[in-house]
């Protein structure tokens, strides 16, 4: 119990510390706290020469000679020389257990002896001097780096001429072979501890003392010691590239050592190579994959020049195949684990624990490569194997259906993907424990496909349940800390919360970053990722794309620059960049996201989906001809690999053709698009799914510029039906597609039914809290009151419209001056006149911020003004409008040749009126021989009228 305890180490306190001259003597506990301290600090029980501890004693007592000389009786009367006591009083007390032996002393030609602390008490009895004696505070505090130094300073006194390769090591210069650079590395004398690590003399001292595999492996050990040091003094380029070229010295001492190919070799082939995975394996632990499989490779090549067909280099194939992925080398990759696999089959069996683990890498590898079909094969095989061990192997059948549901859950394979995360949570639960990270882990990714399926409420609870998961652990690792902060980040993201949102992924950077390795690189670049999806969701372009940039040279920085994880956030990119109007750059983003998926694997689907992606970009910039080629090009692929015309991978490509065809009015093309893909979706998903509701949607859309409305209104109906069934009224897809078919329910003259559904839109983004939206829909009321002539309820719908846009995106927003221009229309319906055209005014200040004094929009306002003011009779005022617009219009081009007509039809009749006939002829002269240039696309009656004033004057 604790309390014979604090008995026994009071009993050893006093006993080891004796009167002298009526005064305690501290000298024995120093000593025995340096030895426990320096020799048996997270060793346990080791034999320590009676002259290495006799040497640490008499340093030891130098250091803190000035504090003794004042304060210690012993000292006082013996001096340095007191410490030869101290062996024999603790050997006494039966603290040491002094060992005699056999072998004889160079030094002194007596016979060699050694000291050990038999009992963990006694050991404890050591700790508690370091920690909790308060008598012996002025002697131990921030002892370490002084007594490793005490050491080392006594060990090289003592060593003389002694040579590190000598054949016949005596127990002290064994133990510095052993031990002395990790004295080095704890006494903080790093430029000696790698001097040492990389002095041949030492390295072959060692290796003949302990053996060519134990003795590399301590080296390997003081290595990374070493490396742990300088990453605090160094940066971390440097302290690796210490690490590396300390590798590199022993493989070229070891394959020197192999190739003497004599009697004297005392280094084989296979020892040769299980030294060559020390140093991968080492490598591969700190991020520096490139490096640790070419020593891996090296270890391959060694080992199997005798045993290729053994269990030990399936092994090597398997971690040789891991350390290729995390190397991005997946051809390397596949190629190893493959070969791993025949051995396994021939040496184990089909049903040994090695065979199904090298499957489960080898579905790793598939999955990297995007080939995950065959991926869910292997991962399949070994569920159903280990379906059948009876619970022996949970923790492996856990992380198969774990890595199943990642599969799942990249291809869009939602309620599969939670099927699989669920089986896997249940599996880590009972064999980790319910509080562990990889519970939590799995718990998040539950929660990330709910919020996918915009199931909320679930989504939320999940993320709860993670972080009760992570509250539980007080000491979480840094993984555990990474992923409190990341799942608070969604929880707050999901709550519209966006500044917090993103302080909580900040944070998790900041734990990222404290680990400057490539694997970090690689979480912090998604970490990034979610940052710029937060900004993204606030319309902030620019930050979405600066953190998504960071996010690309994160992972260049980690992977080079052909890694497809590179591709798939230059895609993000590019959609953000097309969103904030940038389609030259987004068009350079997605060539160099499709030559890297190329690269890697050659023409499939995950080209032809980001080549959809282009021909959207190409759509979006009016390059019609290149788009349809590229959506072509896309399904061509998809047909290729899957090998048919139902694939549900050629939805993508056909709704984008279809919505292309639509664009530039070849709509009975575009209907036939439609309809392919609404086939293959129902085959693939039934009448229910989303992807239905999409095409729907879509196929409504193209009704409706079809303009047959009552068409339209079926199609958004039967969307916003699916879209009721799958996911509850108050959704933001049944938002969406209420406020459509609200708007095309008023063009079909059915307007009480357009404001139900538009009544239904508002309620459902209102409880959303999407404002933006709720300004959408209440503008969208605001022209069905009009077109019903109740205009103080259109005013009072534009004005709550305005005041959302302004609030969120302040009043210099085009959107706002969308507002102004429905008010502007509404009041001059009303006669109010001067309100009218001061809501135009407003609104035309706005879009000249905005685009510009010559944009054609601009234009669109001022005609709008001029003939406002035609009507109220401000001749002038409408005069100069109207020259203002035929000005914008000719500067913009032959597409807006037709636009010029009316302005200049107006100006005529101004000048008519105020008597310039002369002016008057000239302009209907000059709109009339424009008419007559433009043909079908010029208005009938406009060329009518325009002939006959023409002809009369």
């Amino acid at each position: 119990s604790a309390s014979l305890i604090d008995i026994l180490f009071t009993v050893l306190s006093q006993a080891s510390s004796p009167l002298v001259k009526g005064t305690h003597t501290k000298i024995v506990k120093l000593c025995f706290a340096a030895f426990v301290l320096v020799f048996c600090h997270k060793r346990g029980k080791v034999q320590v020469s009676l002259d290495i501890a006799e040497g640490l004693f008499v340093k030891v007592v130098e250091t803190v000679s000035e504090i003794l000389a004042k304060e210690d009786p012993l000292f006082q009367s013996h001096g340095r020389l007191a410490t030869k006591l101290v062996p024999e009083i603790l050997g006494a007390l039966g603290v040491f257990n002094i060992v005699k032996h056999s072998t004889v002393s160079s030094d002194s030609g007596k016979p060699d002896s050694s000291i050990e602390i038999e009992y963990d008490l006694v050991h404890l009895f050591g700790e508690y001097l370091l920690r909790n004696d308060e008598t012996m505070r002025s002697l131990v505090s921030e002892a370490e780096s002084r007594w490793n130094q005490a050491y080392v300073k006594s060990y090289y006194e003592s060593k003389r001429n002694y040579l590190w390769d000598d054949s016949s090591p005596n127990r002290m210069n064994k133990y510095a072979l052993r031990y002395l650079p990790t004295h080095l590395i704890l006494a903080e004398m790093l430029e000696d501890a790698e001097a040492l690590l990389r002095n041949e003399s030492y390295i072959r001292g060692r290796c003949s003392s302990f053996g060519w595999i134990e003795g590399i492996r301590s080296h390997v050990k003081d290595a990374e010691g070493l490396w742990a040091s300088l990453r605090s003094s160094k940066n971390y380029a440097d302290a690796s590239a210490t690490l590396l070229a300390t590798f590199e010295q022993l493989e070229f001492m070891i394959k020197d050592e192999v190739s003497r190919n004599d009697s004297n070799s005392s280094c084989s082939n296979l020892e040769a190579g299980r030294c060559l995975h020390e140093f991968s394996l080492s490598l591969a632990k700190i991020g520096l994959w490139k490096e640790s499989s070419r020593f891996c490779d090296s270890c391959l090549s060694l080992v199997a020049q005798n045993i290729w067909s053994s269990e030990l280099v399936a092994a090597l194939l398997y971690n040789s195949s891991v350390i290729h992925v995390e190397n991005n080398k997946l051809d390397l990759a596949e190629e190893r684990i493959e070969q791993c696999l025949n051995i396994v089959a021939k040496s184990i069996g089909l049903e040994s624990v090695l065979y199904l683990k090298a499957v489960n890498q080898l579905g790793c590898v598939l999955s990297d490569r995007r080939d995950f079909r065959a991926a869910e094969d292997c991962f399949g095989k070994v569920i159903t194997a280990l379906k059948q061990t009876t619970g022996r192997y949970g923790i492996e059948f856990g992380t198969s259906l774990y890595k199943m549901g990642r599969i799942k859950h990249r291809q869009g394979q939602l309620d599969e993907a939670l099927i699989c995360y669920e089986r896997a949570l249940d599996c880590e639960k009972k064999g980790l424990g319910p509080h562990h990270v990889f519970v939590a882990n799995a718990i998040m990714q539950i929660a990330d496909v709910f919020l996918r399926q915009e199931l909320f409420e679930q989504a939320e609870r999940n993320y709860e349940k993670c972080l009760e998961v992570l509250s539980h652990d007080g000491a979480l690792p840094l993984r555990g800390r990474v992923i409190l902060c990341v799942v608070n980040g969604k929880l707050l993201g999901l709550r519209n919360q966006f500044e917090e949102a993103v302080k909580k992924y900040e944070e998790a950077l900041l734990l990222i970053r404290e680990d400057p390795s490539p694997s970090a690189k690689m979480k912090e670049a998604r970490t990034l990722v979610m940052i710029a999806l937060e900004y993204e969701k606030k319309y902030e372009y620019d930050s979405s794309e600066r953190c998504l940039e960071e996010s690309i040279a994160a992972l260049k920085s980690a992977l080079g620059t052909m890694h497809l994880d590179i591709a798939t956030v230059l895609v993000n990119l590019a959609r953000v960049k097309i969103a904030n109007h940038k389609y030259v750059a987004a068009s350079e983003c997605l060539e160099e996201a499709m030559h890297i998926q190329k690269s890697n694997l050659g023409d499939g689907e995950e080209v032809a989906n980001t080549l959809c992606v282009y021909a959207s970009c190409l759509k979006v910039c009016g390059d019609f001809e290149n788009a349809e080629t590229a959506y072509h090009g896309a399904m061509q692929m998809i047909k290729s690999s899957d090998g048919g015309r139902d694939s549900v991978s050629l939805v993508g490509p056909l709704l984008g053709m279809a919505d292309l065809m639509n664009i530039i009015g070849e709509y009975d093309e575009a209907s036939e698009y439609y309809v392919e893909c609404l086939e293959i979706q129902k085959i693939a998903f039934g009448k229910i799914h989303d992807s239905i509701a999409n095409t729907l949607y879509a196929m409504g859309l193209l009704k409706h510029n079809q303009r047959n409305f009552a068409r339209s209104v079926v199609f958004f109906k039967k969307s916003v039906d699916i879209r009721i069934k799958l996911h509850g009224e108050t959704h933001p897809l049944v938002g969406d597609t209420y406020n459509m078919l609200g708007f095309v329910e008023a063009k079909n003259g059915n307007l009480d039914g357009s404001l139900r559904c538009l009544e239904n839109a508002l309620k459902v983004r209102q409880m959303l809290g999407d404002r933006l939206k709720e300004a959408e829909t209440l503008l969208n009321i605001g022209h069905v009151h009009r077109e019903k002539d109740q205009f103080e309820l259109a005013i009072e719908h534009y004005d709550d419209c305005m005041s959302i846009r302004i609030a969120a995106l302040g009043s210099n927003d085009a959107t706002v001056a969308e507002a102004y221009m429905a008010l502007g229309n509404v009041k001059s319906d009303m006669k109010r006149l001067d309100e009218a055209l001061s809501s135009y005014n407003e609104a035309l200040q706005i879009v000249e911020s905005v685009h510009g004094k010559d944009d054609p929009k601009v234009g669109s306002i001022l005609q709008k003004m001029g003939m406002l003011q035609f009507r109220s009779g401000s001749l002038v005022g409408a005069k100069s409008s109207l020259e203002k617009v035929v000005r914008i219009y000719r500067k913009a081009g032959k597409e807006y040749e037709p636009h010029v007509l009316k302005p200049l039809f107006i100006l005529g009749n101004i000048y008519n009126i105020l008597r310039q006939k002369d002016e008057a002829h000239s302009v209907w002269e000059d709109a009339y021989q424009r008419s007559i240039a433009i043909g079908d696309e010029a208005d009938q009656d406009m060329h009518d009228a325009l002939s006959r004033l023409v002809n009369a004057h």
